[in-house]
């Protein structure tokens, strides 16, 4: 079998994972926050570890400021409808995920929020320019995905942030994508919140993610409860990360999160991109010999994250798909749950076959599903569909 759909999540995890994640489950009975015995302990110790961590990898000084979320559409909603006020106007990249779409279109049907989708620019996605032009007197918010699910193109976060700066806009990052696989730097880059998940390129459980939001930038929490500390107050605490995080956590998520985050650490952002980008020159040339492919994006692979999206002739895109699966090759057919991105790319009504890398991805992977593509690819070409 072919793994080439780890941008849906990550397979396999990194080392320690699946241990991490029995350990907890057969060792560590408490709950965070809610006691002094052993186990509570040791569960409390288990996130302020993983805060720690966390803080490291992404670069940010102060660690109270990571808040344990279910996922990276948790950690969006929360920063949005925590940040956002009636009235407010956003602006958003046109590469965004449907994790910000959506909440941005509830806002916006239900709030009054306005929103602007920043123009399409092939290779950077967004252009710092055009926040420069588009930016209101009531723009509160700037929102960017990192590196798009669809195209794989990375947007210039930086760059972007500090043209939203300049209007004293905030910006909130979508680092789904990216987080563990390209090189991210919260404080040096100046960014003011960052949502990411614990199953993609970080090589976590499903069910795990975080929210980053600076020093001096307050949000109102989605939720309210028991959070295991100022119990004599039946109001919630305003003390990060505290705020943020009501009820029992997913322990042995976070568990097998942080054994993720170690083995990063070892291995390395910049081996695990260097060896990304290796993988990914290869995919895109091999891809570029097989008639009828077409590839949405640039064929740079260090100018892209691990994944390309493409099309075969007039083939449906899941027909390709199952053709794969038929041969053991793995992938993603269809709109990736990101309607802008597949807008921009005039794909929105039909998708696309999407292909994506892991740190564990080999060449003789690349091969062996390059050795499955090229006869569909040569008979679509020669029927005509």
């Amino acid at each position: 079998m072919v793994y080439l759909d780890s941008a849906a999540t990550s397979f396999p995890k990194a080392p320690g994972v699946t241990e991490a994640v029995c350990e907890h489950v057969a060792t560590v009975a408490g709950s965070a926050g809610r006691g002094a015995h052993t186990f509570a302990v040791a569960a409390d110790k288990l996130l302020w570890d993983l805060r720690r961590e966390l803080a490291s990898l992404l670069g940010t000084r102060e660690i109270t400021r990571w808040a344990m979320m279910l996922n990276a559409t948790d950690a969006i909603n929360t920063a949005l409808k925590g940040f956002l006020r009636p009235g407010d106007h956003v602006l958003a990249s046109a590469l965004e995920h449907n994790a910000v779409a959506r909440p941005l279109r509830h806002l916006e049907d239900n709030l009054g929020v306005g929103v602007t989708k920043l123009p399409y620019v092939p290779g950077l996605g967004a252009s710092p320019t055009d926040i420069c032009k588009l930016v209101q007197p009531n723009t509160r918010l700037v929102v960017l995905v990192h590196a798009s699910n669809v195209t794989g193109e990375i947007l210039p976060i930086r760059e972007l942030a500090i043209a939203a700066h300049d209007f004293d806009v905030p910006v909130l990052i979508d680092a789904t994508q990216s987080a563990g696989a390209l090189p991210l730097q919260i404080d040096a880059w100046g960014l003011d919140m960052v949502a990411i998940t614990g199953h993609k390129a970080l090589l976590g459980p499903q069910g795990t993610g975080a929210l980053y939001v600076r020093p001096g930038l307050d949000l109102t929490p989605l939720r309210q409860g028991g959070t295991g500390s100022w119990s004599e107050l039946d109001r919630h605490p305003d003390e990060w990360p505290d705020k943020m995080e009501s009820g029992t956590m997913n322990g042995p998520g976070l568990a097998g999160l942080l054994a993720a985050l170690q083995w990063l650490r070892e291995r390395t952002i910049k081996d695990i991109r260097r060896h990304e980008v290796e993988v990914m020159d290869h995919l895109l040339h091999s891809l570029a010999d097989i008639p009828g492919v077409a590839i949405y994006g640039t064929r740079t692979a260090a100018d892209r994250a691990g994944l390309v999206s493409i099309n075969v002739a007039e083939m449906d895109p899941a027909d390709v798909a199952a053709a794969l699966e038929d041969q053991g090759i793995l992938t993603r057919a269809g709109l990736h749950c990101a309607p802008w991105a597949h807008e921009a790319q005039a794909t929105l009504r039909r998708g696309t076959l999407r292909l994506s890398v892991g740190p564990f991805t080999t060449r003789d992977d690349i091969d062996a599903m390059t050795a499955a593509l090229a006869p569909l690819g040569r008979t679509a070409t020669l029927l005509g569909h």
